[in-house]
């Protein structure tokens, strides 16, 4: 006689036949016509529009971007359509993250040091702590290799197609920087609705004659504007600055920018 456990196990798989059929249909199972025939499903059509409507998307912003296999966009999920220099090395990025964990802790030193001598407010002394914290974190960028600096342009969208293919093309052919990217999203990127973002990269923020040196060429290249007086203003910011999301109006008293197109650099 089989026993209790034996019997609910049992009734639990089916008997013999029940097993037997179950099988059977494992065994036969085609998962090809089963999605065949799910083809004609509303739900199936979305999912096959949104897959094509996103390879158009990207597609239409490669060709838009560049006309040089250079060129290098990574997922379609990723905001920025990005070119690099022929001979850059992905090597030059540097330890990010060893440099994010300890410039975190330098910024937090600076607002526990400013905390403590609030009480007597000293124009002077929270000066020299903001000297000090900007020449530490230039030294920790150094020390990791996060030294890599970006020329900021934001572009009409009149004029953001010509002015991204020529940066893309000056980039490929290896006569700008050593990167540039295009903000897909205006509105996220930018802030407004009226404006996009178009980096170009040097490949160290101290190497004045370099950083110059792009300038001039995006000065040639006319997509600043117009001469003198006329052309827009760009600024310069280093990527380490970047990553500790330093930005205007910071309460650590650092200048968003190391320079300015109006600068003599």
């Amino acid at each position: 006689m089989a026993s209790e456990d034996e019997t609910s196990e049992s009734s639990f798989y089916g008997d013999e036949d029940e097993k037997t059929r179950l099988e059977e249909l494992v065994n036969t199972y085609d998962p090809e016509k089963y999605w065949d025939g799910h083809a004609t499903r509303l739900s199936t059509i979305q999912h096959v529009e949104k897959e094509k409507e996103k390879n158009r998307s990207v597609s239409l912003n490669k060709n838009e971007a560049f006309d040089n296999h250079h060129a290098k966009i990574t997922t379609s999920s990723d905001p920025w359509i990005r070119i690099f220099h022929p001979d850059r090395s992905t090597d030059e990025i540097g330890d990010i993250p060893m440099f994010v964990r300890e410039g975190t802790h330098l910024l937090r030193g600076y607002v526990q040091d400013k905390t403590a001598t609030r009480s007597t407010p000293n124009p002077a002394k929270k000066a020299a702590l903001t000297r000090r914290l900007e020449s530490d974190l230039f030294a920790l960028a150094r020390e990791t290799g996060v030294v890599s600096g970006k020329w900021m342009l934001f572009v009409s969208r009149e004029e953001i197609r010509s002015v991204w293919r020529a940066v893309a093309q000056a980039t490929g052919a290896g006569e700008l920087g050593v990167a540039a990217k295009v903000a897909r999203d205006d509105l996220n990127q930018c802030g407004n609705h009226d404006s996009r973002l178009v980096a170009v990269y040097t490949r160290d923020f101290e190497d004045r004659r370099d950083v110059a040196r792009v300038l001039g060429g995006l000065k040639e290249m006319g997509v600043m504007g117009g001469k003198g007086e006329r052309r827009r203003t760009i600024y310069y910011k280093c990527d380490a600055w970047t990553y500790l999301e330093i930005k205007a109006n910071n309460p650590y008293g650092l200048k968003a920018s190391l320079y300015s197109s109006r600068d003599e650099i």
